[in-house]
């Protein structure tokens, strides 16, 4: 009985520790059940430098429409993270990234993101020099199972880096005529430029979409935490274990 109460006592305190440690070094502790991967368009060469954000320019937008069949697979699970395939410089730049659900098949202009839309990302991202730059969402996104969704790329870095500027790889999406699926527009003045009223700016129309891979998991099966360091001196645990309210946004 002895022996039995020390070594329950060892994986208590083996335990504890492991939680401390990992609040204090601001870890992110995520319960991933069979998650899975979906990936769009991969196998191409060709590379763009306007999708999924123009780094050459202060500020830019992006949005694409990824289809049905191209998310099949998903089935109405939470998208929690996107991967695009960047070629050239390491660079930071500071985006904000929204998902939202549509019937749309190609544009006719840029849609509006209004103020109650919640981004699935906002923050820096390090764009990787020759290889996949993943961008893990701070709130899930809800798929609707057989629709297609909008990816929107705000770039608001407010500066751009030296030439050779980063690519990115994409694939043919064009439509029949002038139908297409990804557009964009850039600025090095930010006067008039907002999400919410993008749809009256001009942007150009690409014939290609990002190579991009999705990862998801089921509602019931991800659990978020908070990624930042705990003040010890005032903490409740119960603001550090709790689920992220998830985002669904359509349009």
């Amino acid at each position: 009985l002895k022996q039995t109460r020390i070594t329950f006592m060892r994986k208590t305190f083996i335990i504890l520790m492991f939680m401390f440690l990992s609040l204090s070094l601001g870890m992110k502790l995520n319960v991933l059940n069979a998650q899975g991967t979906v990936e769009v368009g991969i196998g191409s060469d060709a590379t763009s430098s306007e999708l999924p954000t123009q780094t050459k320019f202060s500020y830019s937008v992006t949005q694409q429409i990824y289809t049905a069949d191209e998310l099949a697979g998903l089935n109405g699970n939470y998208i929690t993270s996107v991967s695009f395939y960047s070629i050239g410089q390491v660079v930071t730049r500071n985006l904000d990234v929204y998902l939202l659900n549509t019937d749309m098949e190609y544009f006719a202009n840029m849609v509006n993101i209004g103020t109650g839309t919640s981004p699935v990302f906002s923050g820096d991202v390090q764009i990787a020099d020759n290889g996949w730059t993943t961008i893990a969402f701070d709130k899930p996104f809800l798929y609707n199972t057989g629709g297609n969704i909008i990816l929107c790329v705000y770039d608001h870095t407010e500066s751009s880096p030296s030439a050779p500027y980063p690519v990115f790889k994409v694939y043919n999406s064009a439509g029949e005529g002038s139908n297409r699926r990804a557009l964009f527009c850039s600025t090095d003045d930010v006067s008039g430029f907002s999400l919410s009223g993008i749809s009256g700016i001009p942007s150009s129309s690409a014939s290609y979409n990002n190579q991009v891979k999705f990862t998801y998991s089921p509602s019931d099966k991800y659990i978020f935490t908070y990624q930042e360091s705990v003040d010890f001196d005032n903490v409740r645990l119960g603001s550090y274990w709790t689920e992220r309210e998830p985002v669904s946004n359509n349009v």
